[in-house]
């Protein structure tokens, strides 16, 4: 039961940032949407997926707890579905501003990593800087 909880904390520290990620495409796609009903749908949609991403999140944590699921796969079956569901959204949209904010957010992504990586990198903090920039 300890090694499950210990397997299941282990790759939430990976799959946090992750959901971080897909959570900001789904919002950002479904506020760029044009309703006739004004931005108060779009933020009632925003936050029903926020709920049922908690929701899905919640409950299969519990499953990997109390059932034979693999931690591994109930950390990552909301991810999974809700990347998907974010695909869908940000192909629905064909607005350029869309797509560079994608961008921006996959590159914040990608630096994101380096704390997560730590200790692994034996570059120095000022040629680190001057990397991301270069990427960007």
């Amino acid at each position: 039961q300890n090694k499950v909880i210990i397997m299941q904390i282990f790759n939430k520290k990976y799959s946090i940032p992750v959901s971080a990620f897909i959570l900001t495409i789904i919002a950002v796609a479904v506020s760029s949407m044009k309703r006739r009903g004004g931005m108060g749908m779009n933020l009632a949609i925003g936050i029903c997926l926020a709920f049922t991403f908690i929701f899905f999140d919640k409950i299969f944590g519990v499953l990997a707890e109390k059932s034979s699921i693999p931690p591994l796969l109930a950390v990552w079956i909301p991810n999974l579905s809700f990347g998907l569901l974010a695909i869908y959204y940000s192909r629905m949209q064909e607005n350029n501003y869309l797509k560079s904010y994608l961008n921006l957010h996959f590159i914040v992504f990608i630096w994101g990593f380096t704390a997560v990586l730590g200790e692994l990198i034996s570059i120095r903090e000022a040629s680190l800087v001057w990397y991301r920039m270069g990427l960007a």
